[in-house]
């Protein structure tokens, strides 16, 4: 027999604020996140899943970030490799609604990063911004570009620092981003002053997570999308 979906009333919230309530989720609940990150660790350990000391791999933190916020309660479905019909790649995370239409559409994605990038071929420092004369596209490139995010008018990037801090990689971002806004490695788009990332002042940094803001115009669109990027400390 087929199981009958749970009947929810609830009034109809505005896009704005169902983002902002993803939001409070995450920032009430991300701190825990390196602590759950390593339960996985001795887990896949004690059953001789990995050999390495810690989990690296951008998708295998991914896959633990994404089991990590679907046990949270709360109305939303947080799809791993979210992907579309008929469109090739996909993102990170993409965050769905549970019980209220339209259940099969993200109404934000999250991407996520490690920082820094790992060196392999064809791999570029600069990831987390761009690609420099390659026809791969960059995090932040891929929100301007349309391909993630097309039609959202806000999504998040997570970054897994591994190195330094974030007060380091803030620098080396924006400096990224400079470079971009003198010459654009994709003659396609433009970079301006408000791409920077600044340091979200109402948020409370500790010494696990720091938050910013950046927001972009879509290539070919007068439209924008504005970006909230939460950093994780996995150093300590």
């Amino acid at each position: 027999m087929r199981k009958e979906k749970p009947t929810v009333n609830k009034p109809p919230y505005s896009i704005d604020e169902i983002f902002l309530s993803v939001l409070n989720l995450i920032e009430v609940n991300l701190g825990a996140f390196p602590k759950e990150l390593n339960v996985a660790t001795s887990e896949y350990k004690e059953f001789d899943e990995i050999k390495k000391e810690n989990l690296e791999q951008e998708d295998d933190i991914t896959i633990i970030l994404r089991r990590f916020l679907c046990d949270l309660d709360s109305p939303f479905d947080f799809e791993f490799q979210t992907k579309t019909p008929e469109k090739m790649g996909g993102t990170d995370i993409g965050v769905l609604r549970k019980y209220s239409k339209p259940r099969h559409i993200p109404f934000c994605i999250i991407e996520a990063k490690r920082l820094p990038t790992p060196i392999y071929p064809g791999s570029q420092e600069t990831e987390y911004v761009c690609y420099k004369n390659s026809t791969k596209q960059g995090g932040i490139e891929r929100f301007k570009t349309g391909k993630h995010g097309k039609k959202l008018p806000f999504s998040l990037m997570v970054g897994y620092i591994q190195k330094e801090n974030a007060n380091h990689w803030h620098s080396k971002v924006n400096e990224w981003i400079t470079e971009q806004i003198q010459k654009s490695s994709n003659e396609s788009i433009s970079w301006i002053n408000e791409d920077m990332l600044s340091k979200d002042l109402n948020f409370k940094d500790d010494s696990i997570i720091t938050k910013y803001i950046s927001e972009h115009l879509k290539d070919g669109d007068s439209e924008k999308i504005k970006l909230y990027h939460y950093w994780i400390d996995l150093i300590n």
